[in-house]
């Protein structure tokens, strides 16, 4: 409409007045940042709960063969509220950097133009946090993750082939946050009864670590080699 003819009738906007705004593309960014911190946390917490599980263990013993020495039962304990701080802290950085990880690996598909992303690298993070969903959705997105990385997936192919890291870090995940779960609501008293169900869900939880520390290593050598190629 000509603003200085106001009788004029209202003219049909140009097609590409209807055409969508672009979207921002994602940029690509090594995520290799965001996992290098993984490493110190995840021995940090394992110390932490290797130590707790000592106190734990001390106190029991303390108690039952060395009752003429109870100044020693608050130290210990002391040393195992200590060690449950550290290892929450842990778990939390922890979470929150292979969180970004995640997004970044993610990110960085759409980047490159990888096919086989059906999620977006937002839905790849939040699946972690939705109940029930959470059972399956993670596996699903890091299995899409580690299949567009790989160099050789065809275009348009969907098959999300995978390690067989990949089920092994799912599984002993699902096992260890069972136990630990179990560990939490057990009888207080039963101290060695829980030493040992936290000290399996650790050893479980460290099959764990390592797989996913595998598969992230990898899935960062892959994306680098599509990024200079």
């Amino acid at each position: 409409m000509d603003p200085h003819n106001p009788y004029q009738a209202p003219q049909p906007l140009p097609p590409e007045a209807w055409a969508p705004a672009p979207q921002p593309p994602y940029p690509y960014a090594n995520a290799r940042p965001r996992a290098k911190p993984l490493g110190l946390y995840a021995v940090m917490a394992i110390v932490a709960m290797a130590l707790r599980l000592v106190c734990s263990m001390a106190i029991d013993l303390l108690g039952l063969t060395m009752k003429s020495v109870p100044d020693l039962v608050p130290f210990f304990q002391l040393i195992a509220t200590l060690a449950v701080l550290v290892t929450t802290l842990s778990y939390a950085f922890a979470i929150v950097f292979f969180l970004l990880w995640v997004h970044a690996a993610a990110s960085n598909l759409y980047a490159l133009g990888r096919p086989g992303m059906t999620m977006s690298p937002g839905w790849c993070v939040g699946c972690f946090f939705i109940p029930f969903v959470n059972l399956v959705a993670p596996y699903r997105a890091l299995a899409q993750i580690w299949d567009a990385s790989d160099p050789g997936t065809a275009l348009g192919s969907r098959q999300w082939q995978t390690t067989p890291l990949m089920l092994v870090w799912w599984l002993s995940l699902l096992v260890w946050r069972v136990l630990v779960q179990s560990a939490s609501l057990m009888n207080k008293d039963d101290l060695v009864a829980i030493c040992v169900v936290e000290l399996i869900g650790n050893g479980i939880g460290v099959v764990a670590a390592v797989s996913i520390a595998s598969i992230m290593r990898d899935v960062i050598a892959s994306q680098k080699k599509l990024f200079e190629s």
